[in-house]
């Protein structure tokens, strides 16, 4: 009875120890947020869009949403928002890619050897154009926007009302992942702008045309996403360049003659980001505030010495379209007192496309 006892024992111990693994792999999560997660494998895997996977934490699975072209990151959802991140997780069934079987790939009847050195020769080259620059927690765009200006200014009771249209604003924006909470990001632009046109009725020599520089700008943000909810702080810095009527001037001599004046500002910049769904695609919304503690002009007003200060407003809204085309709506808004009270509204739409 107890030998019978000890085979069963020894038979349940071998079939445990011995018991087939599931197959599957091991990623790492550089991105997870409330709605949304990237995995990102060593290797290559046969990962299926729609498809639930299995994972080594208990009750936790994972819906694949989308695939990158080379294939090594996942993109999609956990079956639950909280649970203790690991630095890896084994996805249960995502396989690595196997290369077809030498018996399959040769054809029934022999390829002339031209056409198989040639087929090489572009496979090659199509893997060379397949390889982009790539560093691991990094990610970058570009953007074109076109945009719309209001510029009002008034010193006394005389006021100047102007428009600044961009029909072209070209830049880039970068955000590197430093660790789980932490990431840092940088953008930069420049916006060539249509000839002002003034609708003033108070001066009169302003109802024309101006040449107006173009404008640019740069930020560079610290943000943090350690937080449980889901709106999110950033803290850094804006830089700026635009330019203005000389409308003081005018006031004190309307023969002077319509004139610009370039102002730079550098901001300290604090703002909140989101992210959501919109029409069914993920999406970003952000808001921030800033205020000047530096500016300059590139000439001095002939009746103030004054320079401009003041806060601005940026609401920004940015959602997918199709795989990594994107599109935006930013409003911004300035308010300024210096050598006149200025405030400039400006909405502006675009498209980008996210490279990594």
């Amino acid at each position: 009875m107890n030998k019978k006892l000890f085979i069963a024992a020894l038979g349940l111990f071998c079939s445990l120890a011995f018991a087939a693994k599931p197959e599957g792999s091991v990623a790492t999560i550089i991105l997870s947020e409330s709605e949304r997660a990237l995995l990102v494998f060593d290797i290559e895997v046969q990962a299926v869009v729609g498809k639930v996977y299995k994972t080594d934490i208990a009750d936790l699975t994972f819906k694949v949403h989308e695939i990158s072209p080379r294939a090594t990151r996942v993109y999609g959802f956990f079956n639950k928002k909280k649970f203790v991140r690991p630095d890896k997780i084994f996805i249960e069934g995502l396989l690595a890619k196997r290369e077809v079987p030498v018996q399959k790939r040769v054809a029934k009847r022999e390829v002339p050897v031209e056409k198989r050195v040639a087929k090489k020769k572009s496979t090659k080259k199509k893997i060379k154009k397949e390889k982009p620059f790539k560093i691991e927690g990094l990610t970058y765009s570009m953007f074109y926007t076109f945009s719309f200006g209001n510029f009002y200014e008034r010193i006394d009771n005389v006021s100047a009302e102007s428009s600044q249209n961009s029909p072209f604003t070209i830049g880039g924006s970068l955000n590197f992942k430093l660790n789980e909470k932490f990431s840092c990001s940088g953008s930069t632009y420049f916006s060539q702008l249509n000839s002002a046109i003034s609708t003033s009725t108070e001066i009169s020599s302003l109802d024309k045309k101006a040449d107006i520089p173009w404008e640019y700008g740069f930020t560079s943000y610290l943000e943090y996403s350690g937080f449980k909810h889901q709106i999110k702080p950033y803290v850094g810095f804006d830089y700026e360049s635009f330019s203005t009527f000389n409308t003081d001037e005018l006031r004190a001599d309307s023969t002077v003659g319509v004139d610009v004046r370039t102002h730079s500002f550098l901001y300290g910049t604090v703002g909140v980001y989101t992210f959501t769904k919109i029409f069914q695609r993920p999406s970003i919304i952000k808001a921030s505030v800033s205020t000047n503690f530096t500016s300059s002009s590139s000439r001095k007003s002939t009746v103030s010495n004054e320079d401009f200060n003041g806060q601005k407003f940026i609401f920004f809204l940015g959602s997918n379209i199709r795989g990594n085309w994107g599109a935006s709506f930013i409003y911004k808004q300035h308010m300024m007192t210096g050598p006149t009270d200025l405030t400039i509204s400006r909405i502006g739409f675009g498209i980008s496309y996210k490279f990594q």
